[in-house]
């Protein structure tokens, strides 16, 4: 006994070490996102998101600082998410009913409700989010050529393939996070903000990739692309305040 509740002091640091690292993350986010929307804004043409940092665009540097922003607060927002979450393992003994007692008492970060499942969903999201960082941070380092092409196209390279599979791969480890939260979620809010965000993303990014593939209102699909994302980043930023403010 003695020693199972020596974990509650470990787990209170751990907690609010997480809500930091969230809150971090969240400000990081919303940086990024703004900045984001600043370049797309200057851009002279129509452009799809990873067009903003391929070679020759006006302002690819400061769209790689973004990018690359964006990797480092999902990493921060999945370890926040990881830190802040007890394994499945505390969910019983004196352990677990110590950790409800300092909760209801204040102590920030542990979920008093929602059982396995949600722990379950918590983790599944912060390892998510933070594999999610990685691929922004390898479409970062591996930017696109001119006008990004995609595979099919003759000026396609592979640093392209590279950026491109990185980019997707993080997106839909953000999707797979949010899909997590929706169904298993701790409480009902953040279930109903994660499939409005999922559904959001989903109907407007397949919106966008359809005008992409027919070569149709290209200008509407990019932009389709850019609130997409967008949606998807501030769902991130949701997520590192919101279990700051658990």
């Amino acid at each position: 006994m003695t020693r199972g509740l020596s974990a509650v002091p470990v787990r209170a640091v751990s907690a609010r070490l997480g809500v930091t690292l969230g809150r971090v993350g969240a400000l990081l986010a919303v940086l990024a996102l703004l900045a984001i929307w600043v370049i797309r804004i200057r851009y002279a043409a129509p452009a799809y998101v990873s067009e903003l940092g391929a070679d020759g665009a006006p302002d690819a540097g400061w769209f790689a600082l973004a990018l690359g922003t964006v990797a480092a607060a999902g990493m921060l927002l999945g370890v926040a998410e990881l830190l802040r979450t007890p394994m499945v393992g505390e969910a019983h003994g004196a352990v677990r009913a110590a950790l409800v007692d300092e909760a209801r008492g204040g102590l920030p970060g542990v979920p008093v409700g929602g059982g396995r499942g949600a722990v379950r969903a918590a983790l599944l999201g912060g390892v998510c989010l933070i594999l999610a960082g990685i691929g922004f941070l390898v479409s970062t380092v591996y930017p696109c050529t001119a006008r990004c092409p995609v595979p099919g196209d003759p000026l396609h390279t592979m640093r392209d393939t590279i950026h491109i599979t990185a980019a997707i791969a993080g997106f839909a480890l953000v999707a797979i996070a949010m899909l997590a939260q929706a169904v298993a979620g701790a409480d009902r809010r953040s279930r109903l903000i994660a499939w409005g965000a999922a559904i959001g993303v989903a109907v407007i990014a397949g919106v966008g990739g359809l005008l992409a593939l027919a070569h149709v209102a290209t200008a509407l699909g990019a932009w389709c692309e850019l609130v997409a994302t967008s949606i998807a980043i501030l769902w991130c930023a949701s997520r590192g305040m919101s279990r700051g403010r658990s």
